[in-house]
Protein backbone atom coordinates (compact mmCIF):
# COMPACT_ATOMS: atom_id res chain seq x y z
CA UNK A 1 0.00 0.00 0.00
CA UNK A 2 1.15 3.52 -0.55
CA UNK A 3 0.91 5.65 0.95
CA UNK A 4 1.51 4.02 4.29
CA UNK A 5 0.57 5.16 7.89
CA UNK A 6 1.55 3.61 11.05
CA UNK A 7 -2.25 3.23 11.67
CA UNK A 8 -2.48 1.01 8.33
CA UNK A 9 -0.37 -1.70 9.97
CA UNK A 10 -1.02 -1.95 13.88
CA UNK A 11 -3.13 -4.62 15.23
CA UNK A 12 -3.09 -8.36 13.44
CA UNK A 13 -4.05 -9.29 10.16
CA UNK A 14 -5.86 -12.13 9.11
CA UNK A 15 -5.23 -14.43 6.77
CA UNK A 16 -6.63 -17.94 6.14
CA UNK A 17 -7.11 -20.22 2.63
CA UNK A 18 -9.37 -22.95 1.64
CA UNK A 19 -7.47 -25.37 -0.43
CA UNK A 20 -9.01 -27.03 -3.16
CA UNK A 21 -8.94 -29.98 -1.46
CA UNK A 22 -9.64 -30.07 2.45
CA UNK A 23 -7.64 -33.38 2.79
CA UNK A 24 -4.61 -31.00 1.82
CA UNK A 25 -4.63 -29.29 5.03
CA UNK A 26 -2.70 -30.30 7.71
CA UNK A 27 -4.08 -31.38 11.38
CA UNK A 28 -2.18 -28.60 12.80
CA UNK A 29 -3.51 -25.47 10.48
CA UNK A 30 -6.93 -26.64 10.62
CA UNK A 31 -9.43 -23.73 11.04
CA UNK A 32 -13.12 -24.03 10.10
CA UNK A 33 -12.19 -25.65 6.99
CA UNK A 34 -9.21 -23.21 6.34
CA UNK A 35 -5.53 -22.90 6.64
CA UNK A 36 -4.89 -20.15 9.34
CA UNK A 37 -2.18 -17.65 8.70
CA UNK A 38 -2.70 -14.94 10.82
CA UNK A 39 0.18 -12.92 11.71
CA UNK A 40 1.04 -9.25 13.01
CA UNK A 41 2.90 -7.07 11.11
CA UNK A 42 6.95 -7.41 11.04
CA UNK A 43 7.97 -5.43 7.99
CA UNK A 44 9.19 -2.02 8.30
CA UNK A 45 7.89 0.54 6.16
CA UNK A 46 10.06 2.22 3.84
CA UNK A 47 9.93 5.40 1.65
CA UNK A 48 6.26 5.54 2.66
CA UNK A 49 4.69 2.35 1.34
CA UNK A 50 4.20 -0.79 3.36
CA UNK A 51 4.20 -4.03 2.24
CA UNK A 52 4.26 -7.51 3.88
CA UNK A 53 4.89 -11.18 2.37
CA UNK A 54 3.57 -14.19 3.49
CA UNK A 55 4.19 -17.46 2.00
CA UNK A 56 1.17 -19.61 1.29
CA UNK A 57 1.05 -23.78 0.87
CA UNK A 58 1.75 -25.66 -2.25
CA UNK A 59 -1.75 -26.97 -2.72
CA UNK A 60 -4.29 -25.74 -4.98
CA UNK A 61 -6.16 -22.77 -3.32
CA UNK A 62 -10.03 -22.35 -3.53
CA UNK A 63 -10.03 -18.94 -1.75
CA UNK A 64 -7.94 -16.16 0.53
CA UNK A 65 -10.00 -14.61 3.49
CA UNK A 66 -8.16 -11.98 4.79
CA UNK A 67 -8.49 -8.68 7.05
CA UNK A 68 -7.25 -6.62 9.94
CA UNK A 69 -8.13 -6.58 13.56
CA UNK A 70 -7.88 -3.63 15.87
CA UNK A 71 -8.24 -3.60 19.52
CA UNK A 72 -10.33 -6.86 18.90
CA UNK A 73 -12.63 -5.32 16.27
CA UNK A 74 -11.82 -6.58 12.57
CA UNK A 75 -11.75 -2.96 10.69
CA UNK A 76 -11.75 -4.33 7.14
CA UNK A 77 -12.22 -8.09 5.15
CA UNK A 78 -12.18 -8.94 1.83
CA UNK A 79 -12.21 -12.29 0.63
CA UNK A 80 -10.65 -13.57 -3.21
CA UNK A 81 -11.65 -16.81 -5.06
CA UNK A 82 -8.23 -18.17 -6.43
CA UNK A 83 -9.93 -20.26 -9.02
CA UNK A 84 -9.75 -24.17 -9.45
CA UNK A 85 -5.60 -25.55 -10.21
CA UNK A 86 -4.02 -22.42 -9.11
CA UNK A 87 -1.85 -22.15 -5.84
Amino acid sequence: KAPCEPADVRGGFVLRVVPADASDLPAGRRTDGTANFDFDWAAPMFAGKCLMMVSLPAYDLERIHTGQVVEGKQIWTAEFAVGQGVS
